[in-house]
């Protein structure tokens, strides 16, 4: 997937001069002062940005439309350095994104599309601390590490000097030979990523290598990040080098950690995380018939056990507070008890909640996705229409579904009248009517109405989820990178 982003981005993205058409749309673009327009008839606007001094750089874009969508180009060249993307927000109704890139002193280029009323404001962070605290670019500075400690970086692919070669160098000392934990993630928002690279120091002295590591994209935190392991095959000296990208002006801020302690490394899957209005939205690698449990700890508290045994690779912590953050840890079935979670511990996935709603305790969760003939309800997966194999689709913008075995699951009911045409939903004292064909429906004897009818679809009655779930005093939230709804009851 990176590869492909990355020659995508590469072959469309890069251009030797201007379209002849933004020439006259060029905007200047200060900083700390937010700029507002209507994008013009072709859809976009160029604004010219000057980084008055080498630093890290914001870009803050919101838009009244659907999508709201920035991309950065270094304007010697037109290298494309950074883009993002972001949907409207259902609570806040607007679309927003940003990107931050550490920039060199010059100007760039930055491009703004979409077809309805835009604001942008760029602001500098002073306080960065993927900046280098010392150079160790060269081998007599490398720098001296210990275990379970995190470096922050920045490696650039910007050289005046071309004879320096740009990488990061660290040493490890008094290694004994085994397997070690190595969590590196790429925090620079644009399609560069970084490699560490291992070398043992011999008794003559030469450096001989051991073996490299790369984060990978992950499409739910949209950065690249990794939490994996190395054999170190002898005790000694190991030298370690990060290598970012050498392409013009291609910064990479990092950080990474190597762990030595507290718990078995290489035997826990490695696990993703995406923080969503509705709770924490966990996947992990593995064979889902060995049985996974979740751990969880809130920074500098202890774990608790927060599932059964889930045969299966994804699960939703619907029970946590805003604004938190928490580790997490997936255990496969008949390894011990974990007695410590915390950023040092291998293997161990950190997140920030976003927004929550009151009364995180006692909610239950059901995670679909498109095209899937089953569902997620807690800790078990259930079949959406037993025995008939229906899937959730997606018509005219919304999500249909078989309605019975989701309503069941939070402990609701559902009733047919097959003259009326009517379907009569029961669940958390809420009562909802619709009926096949038609938009009007009612809540608790209210009339409302949906962008949308309840259908027959190959012999099976879908309804919109959204409209049904929400009526019924449930949260629905999409998850728009894996095609996914949950819904917290």
């Amino acid at each position: 997937m990176k590869k492909i982003l990355i020659c995508l981005m590469t072959l469309i993205l890069c251009f030797s001069s201007l379209p002849a058409y933004a020439e006259n749309l060029i905007s200047a673009l200060p900083l700390n002062q937010k700029m507002e327009f209507s994008l013009n008839e072709e859809n976009e606007q160029w604004l010219l940005f000057e980084a008055p001094v080498d630093s890290l750089y914001n870009f803050k874009v919101t838009c009244e439309d659907r999508y709201a969508h920035i991309e950065l180009f270094d304007k010697t060249g037109g290298v494309h350095l950074t883009g993002s993307s972001g949907g409207i927000h259902s609570l806040a109704g607007v679309a927003t994104t940003e990107i931050t890139e550490y920039l060199h002193k010059g100007q760039y280029y930055i491009r703004l599309t979409d077809d309805d009323f835009t604001t942008i404001i760029a602001t500098k962070i002073d306080d960065n601390p993927y900046m280098d605290a010392e150079p160790n670019d060269m081998p007599e500075n490398a720098k001296i590490i210990s275990f379970n400690d995190w470096q922050y970086g920045c490696v650039d692919g910007f050289r005046e000097d071309a004879s320096r070669d740009e990488s990061d160098l660290y040493v490890l000392d008094n290694v004994a030979a085994g397997t070690y934990g190595v969590n590196i993630e790429s925090l620079s928002e644009s399609i560069w990523s970084c490699t560490l690279h291992f070398y043992i120091i011999k008794d003559s002295g030469e450096a001989e290598f051991v073996a490299s590591i790369s984060p990978e994209y992950n499409p739910l935190e949209e950065k690249f990040k990794i939490n994996s392991s190395v054999d170190l095959p002898s005790a000694g000296q190991y030298y370690l080098k990060m290598d970012g990208r050498y392409d013009a002006r291609a910064v990479t801020n990092y950080k990474f950690m190597i762990s030595n302690g507290g718990n078995e490394v290489g035997v826990y899957p490695k696990t993703q995380t995406a923080s969503t209005p509705v709770g924490v939205k966990l996947n992990w690698d593995g064979d889902a018939a060995q049985g996974y449990k979740i751990y969880r700890a809130a920074e500098g508290g202890a774990p608790e056990l927060i599932s059964g045994v889930i045969y299966g690779n994804s699960f939703v912590d619907v029970t946590v507070n805003s604004n938190t953050k928490y580790y997490y840890m997936i255990v496969p079935e008949g390894l011990p008890q974990i007695t410590e979670i915390n950023e040092n511990a291998a293997n161990t996935v950190e997140t920030e909640t976003i927004l929550q709603p009151e009364n995180a305790e006692n909610k239950g969760f059901i995670l679909m996705q498109i095209g899937k003939e089953t569902m997620l309800v807690g800790e078990q997966t259930l079949e959406i229409d037993p025995g008939r194999g229906t899937v959730p689709i997606i018509q005219n913008g919304r999500t249909l579904v078989p309605i019975r075995a989701i309503i069941e699951a939070m402990g609701g009911s559902v009733d047919w009248n097959d003259a009326e045409r009517k379907i009569t939903l029961n669940a958390n004292g809420h009562t909802v009517v619709m009926r096949l064909g038609e938009k009007e429906f009612t809540v608790d004897g209210q009339t409302k109405q949906m962008d949308i009818a309840p259908d027959i679809i190959n012999d099976r009655t879908m309804l919109p989820i959204c409209f049904a779930a929400e009526n019924l005093g449930c949260q629905v939230e999409w998850i728009n990178s894996s095609r996914e709804i949950v819904i917290v009851f």
